[in-house]
């Protein structure tokens, strides 16, 4: 049985990690995962708040709810004289693992991809479900997006950016794919049905969400997303701030050139 263990403690600051540890007891997972975080940050186990739970059983539900849409996509689907595939082929596959070969350089680290049977068929898994919503892209030549831009381009984009970019934005260019791709089988909803096309969806997005539950690189990086957020929205909110004041003191000098107008006017006639 597999269990993660999310560790925090203070060390010169606030410090989390999140373990993934192979144990027959919870309990021993637990001692084991605050071995670890002491070992790590070199800190007294007395400190340590260590938070267990079971993984096994969460990634396993992932698995059922990523491999449905995954068995949904390899089928042809008509729509009436034509015939639509969103099937993960060679190109597809391709761009799937560049954006999520960034994703595991940045985040996870290949060591903890190949760690244990879950971890790599969470890869595979998440290769073929990507590859599947690339392809939904692929379907048309081109999307509306600010204009009509090149599919292929904006996938080349979404790729150079996971590389080049900061960790956040590797994430973002994975959510964008996956948000452009949940556009575009709106085109598919008449091939897919009234009952394959949201249960596509549906199938997808829990199992990317109960996937997210048990990936220690995303639980870990949630306080980095968190701080990220709040900066921006302070930056955001100071702006906005600044600029009602500017706004305002306009507002202010111009009713003080009013005024002395007024009052010069007024002078003028006496």
């Amino acid at each position: 049985m597999e269990y993660l263990v999310r560790v925090s403690g203070n060390v010169s600051s606030n410090q989390n990690k999140t373990y993934v540890v192979s144990s027959d007891t919870q309990e021993n997972a637990q001692n084991l995962a605050t071995q670890k975080f002491c070992d790590d940050f070199d800190v007294s186990e007395d400190t340590v708040l260590v938070i267990p739970q079971k993984r096994t059983t969460k990634a396993i539900v992932a698995f059922v709810f990523m491999l449905i849409p995954i068995l949904l996509s390899m089928i042809s689907w008509k729509d009436g004289h034509n015939t639509v595939s969103i099937a993960p082929d060679y190109i597809s596959c391709l761009y799937s693992v560049c954006i999520y070969s960034a994703f595991i350089v940045r985040f996870k680290g290949v060591q903890r991809t190949v760690s244990s049977w879950i971890d790599i068929l969470f890869c595979v898994l998440s290769i073929l479900l990507l590859s599947s919503f690339i392809q939904t892209i692929l379907v048309t030549a081109s999307i509306k997006f600010l204009g009509s831009v090149n599919t292929k381009i904006l996938l080349l984009v979404a790729i150079t950016l996971s590389w080049l970019g900061l960790k956040i934005v590797s994430l973002a260019c994975i959510a964008a794919v996956i948000i452009f791709a949940l556009f575009k089988i709106a085109a598919l909803n008449t091939a897919m049905g009234m009952i394959c096309g949201p249960l596509y969806i549906i199938c997808s997005f829990v199992g990317i969400l109960a996937y997210l539950s048990v990936e220690p690189a995303f639980i870990d990086s949630l306080s980095h997303f968190k701080s990220a957020a709040i900066k921006g929205l302070n930056y955001l909110s100071f702006d906005i701030s600044q600029a009602k004041n500017r706004v305002e003191n306009i507002k202010i000098s111009d009713k003080k050139i009013q005024i002395n107008k007024n009052s010069r006017s007024k002078d003028g006639e006496n």
